[in-house]
């Protein structure tokens, strides 16, 4: 089932395991929040890709190949792959010796920790290192807002609700009556994906499950955006210097534009 995009093949598997459990085209768009006509072409490519045609001989031959799960075995249900980074509002304008540095240190280290004051654009440069770094991540770049967390016990739980890990009635995944630090751990293992925590200065106490998904998932990268450092082990810090102020100049033709 392979493809140029990653969350082409994560659809694909998702629709391949629910054809499996017998579902109908309206219910698997149901489950994974597409529309019929999307669930039907995916049925078309899956059945092109494995040369068949009709849905128990997709499933058997998913099942010789290894792209279902063994009985007994759970998928990451809900699972919506998709990169979930939000769309800036303004374009990106400057700041490219920073850019540089800042993508340089991120393929350097897995942790890497933008602090400065409030207002200094970290959040902004975060996006756009992330996504100009969008192709060394096969898996995705996501996109964690921390400033709505209230205390730091949420804080992985806002990061399973990034990822898309959620069931067909919009609830968070507990797979196995798993925590969500552990569904995180268990799904993030495997994966090449790049997280933005952003506005950790709200919930520094949850540093450890920073280190506790660093251990536990060799492909993962984290770029937190902070007033702070997180002062833990393997963080790479990198202190952005607040935005430069234009002259008297400057802002006299801009407003005659």
């Amino acid at each position: 089932l392979s493809s140029s995009s990653a969350a082409s093949d994560v659809y694909k598997r998702q629709v391949l395991s629910l054809l499996a459990e017998g579902l109908t085209n309206r219910e698997i768009a149901q489950r994974l929040a597409l529309s019929l006509e999307t669930i039907k072409w995916y049925n078309k490519q899956i059945y092109e890709k494995l040369g068949v045609g009709r849905r128990t001989e997709a499933v058997a031959v998913g099942r010789r190949y290894g792209l279902l799960a063994a009985d007994g075995q759970e998928e990451d249900a809900g699972y919506k792959g998709t990169a979930a980074l939000p769309t800036p509002l303004n374009d990106f304008v400057g700041r490219k010796e920073e850019l540089q540095e800042i993508g340089r240190l991120l393929r350097e280290n897995r942790l890497l920790t933008l602090t400065g004051p409030g207002g200094t654009g970290k959040t902004r440069l975060a996006l756009e290192v992330a996504a100009r770094a969008r192709r060394a991540y096969e898996d995705g770049s996501y996109f964690a807002d921390l400033a709505v967390v209230e205390e730091a016990g949420q804080v992985a739980a806002a990061m399973v609700r990034c990822l898309g890990l959620r069931d067909g009635g919009g609830r968070t995944v507990k797979e196995g009556g798993r925590s969500a630090k552990e569904t995180l751990i268990h799904f993030l293992a495997s994966r090449q994906i790049l997280l933005i925590a952003d506005n950790f200065e709200h919930v520094l106490p949850a540093a450890p499950v920073v280190t506790a998904l660093l251990a536990s998932a060799p492909r993962l990268a984290i770029l937190v955006t902070s007033r702070e450092p997180l002062r833990i082990y393997g963080e790479q810090e990198y202190r952005v210097a607040p935005l430069g102020v234009p002259s008297a100049d400057t802002v006299t033709v801009e407003a005659l534009e």
